[in-house]
């Protein structure tokens, strides 16, 4: 999950992303991603996020179409499977993947938390980074 030499949770992540994904909860609101004082973490995960399916009974959210990027971000939950350090909210390009850039340890959340976000996963919780929901997400 957070690094690809953790040697933990091979299969897993492989297993879930072979598996179609489920539509997120009707209702699930719209995120924005904001404050975050890594430059380079910055440019990749600052946005509006859009509901786009589920994982491991929560929702996943996909960074709305942007000029900055050309791979997809998410911000997903992955469950203990794989040993608590891996449990929580991440924010990555693949859902379960290695490659990850900022991470949030609750697991009783049912949606991202507004602050207190690990940004580089590994480092510092950045004490400006925020998520806002700002409206349920129009129906598709």
């Amino acid at each position: 999950q957070a690094s690809a030499d953790d040697g933990e949770g091979d299969e897993s992540p492989q297993d879930a992303a072979a598996a179609p994904a489920a539509a997120p909860p009707k209702g699930t609101m719209r995120l924005r991603v904001s404050g975050c004082s890594d430059g380079t973490v910055r440019d990749m995960v600052e946005g509006t996020y859009a509901p786009h399916s589920s994982n491991h009974t929560k929702p996943v959210w996909k960074r709305e179409s942007s000029e900055k990027e050309d791979f997809d971000v998410l911000i997903y939950y992955w469950d203990e499977r794989d040993g608590d350090e891996q449990c929580g909210w991440w924010f990555g390009p693949s859902v379960g993947g290695d490659m990850v850039w900022a991470y949030h340890p609750s697991r009783t959340a049912a949606s991202p938390p507004a602050t207190d976000w690990s940004v580089p996963y590994d480092g510092p919780v950045d004490k400006t980074f925020r998520i806002e929901a700002i409206g349920i997400a129009a129906s598709t």
